[in-house]
């Protein structure tokens, strides 16, 4: 039920973001991809937040027993109604958005729903991510940036939360190490996109164009070098206590996974946004398919029975103290590891690639393969007979 609301959710959310953002900027006069990035972090910013409150609360309230727990027996069942509450509010909230004035050069979504079926028009619908997919040669490049977060993010709260930080730090801390995950992101999300903003209103300084942008595509490298880091140092350091399994070194992990974070979901969605501007649904489809089948596949596929995903029983220790492990080791998850190395190293090359592309104008294969002007404008500009002056036109003819 979740996994089809958010499917539902964050592919509207894509569209009207965008169309929210063209809007702004013809409003305010500014340039689009500035008014992305600006929204961006407007939205990443209480997202995250509310994240954050909601994974303490789930720690602090939802646990009967534990280091930091209230101690409530009935908190669990208190924690099912207050998200109840909120998913009735969110449900009013949505009644009340605001319909956003089309794009004049788009058709008007009710004079073609009156000539297809709603069937026909589901179906084009679902099938936009596939059809982006396959005819902008930027999306399968962009495409490892969601993998290499999916690929992470069931790596640390499937194994390092439910079982190296349970050995080493003891049992009731998961939601809050979660938190700062989540903490972190949203103190970077906002920030990440709106350098020019802060630094104008603190220091009366205002960036270049350029600068901005340099800023926003340094993000995009930053991010998968973060997730790599998540992955490289259980592998290099390994989950002992003289190396991350401790207190300082699995907070270190999810810092990084918390930058990393922060700049897909606010740095990543603008350029999502700006690179596919014209099919926002077919882009935030596959961003959500991504990610989200990234991390499916990264929790589902049963590992224990060829001997590769450590589980808890795995862990050793040669000294406990106060129900965790004071000296003892954890095996690295070596297999999920070295594949978030790898698509985050797969998410920078595509990055560049795709925006090397992007400052082309290319969308389709076509325009890659100079077969096609990708500009409509250069298209004219090709195809437009020449202009004769009168003596010109004598002289041709006299030619003929």
């Amino acid at each position: 039920m979740g996994g089809i609301a958010a499917g539902f959710l964050w592919t509207a959310q894509g569209a009207y973001f965008s169309r929210n953002a063209a809007l702004y900027a013809e409003a305010a006069g500014i340039s689009k991809e500035q008014a992305t990035l600006t929204f961006a972090g407007w939205f990443a910013l209480p997202y995250l937040g509310f994240e954050v409150v909601f994974k303490l609360l789930q720690s602090y309230i939802g646990l009967d027993s534990g280091p930091l727990s209230a101690g409530w027996a009935q908190g669990k069942n208190f924690i099912y109604v207050i998200n109840t509450i909120c998913a009735v509010l969110a449900v009013f909230g949505c009644l009340r958005i605001m319909p956003l004035k089309e794009d004049d050069k788009e058709e008007d979504p009710g004079q073609m729903a009156a000539r297809e079926p709603l069937l026909t028009i589901m179906t084009r619908q679902a099938l936009a991510a596939s059809k982006l997919f396959i005819t902008d040669p930027k999306m399968p490049l962009m495409m490892s940036m969601n993998i290499a977060f999916g690929v992470t993010a069931a790596y640390i709260n499937s194994y390092t939360t439910s079982v190296v930080a349970t050995h080493f730090l003891g049992s009731g801390y998961a939601g809050y190490l979660a938190a700062i995950t989540a903490g972190v992101a949203a103190l970077l999300s906002f920030p990440l996109t709106n350098l020019g903003l802060i630094t104008s209103g603190l220091c009366g300084m205002e960036l270049s164009k350029e600068t901005e942008k340099s800023f926003k595509r340094s993000a995009m490298v930053v991010g998968p070098i973060c997730f790599a880091l998540v992955s490289l140092l259980p592998i290099i350091m390994g989950y002992k206590s003289s190396g991350i399994g401790n207190w300082g070194g699995l907070v270190l992990l999810y810092v990084l996974q918390g930058v990393g974070r922060g700049v897909w979901e606010a740095t990543n969605k603008a350029i999502f946004a700006d690179y596919f501007a014209y099919d926002t649904v077919g882009g935030f489809s596959n961003m959500i398919i991504q990610n989200g089948g990234a991390s499916t596949v990264c929790f589902f596929i049963d590992l224990k029975t060829v001997g590769l995903e450590p589980v808890g029983k795995d862990c050793t220790c040669s000294e406990w103290g106060s129900k965790k492990c004071i000296q003892g080791s954890c095996p690295a998850y070596s297999a999920m590891g070295w594949a978030g190395i790898a698509f985050s190293v797969l998410a920078v090359l595509g990055f560049v690639l795709a925006t090397m592309l992007h400052q082309r104008g290319i969308k389709n294969w076509d325009g890659l393969l100079g077969r096609i002007p990708e500009d409509k404008d250069k298209q004219g500009e090709l195809h437009e007979p020449l202009a004769l002056e009168e003596g010109d036109y004598e002289g041709h003819e006299n030619q003929k």
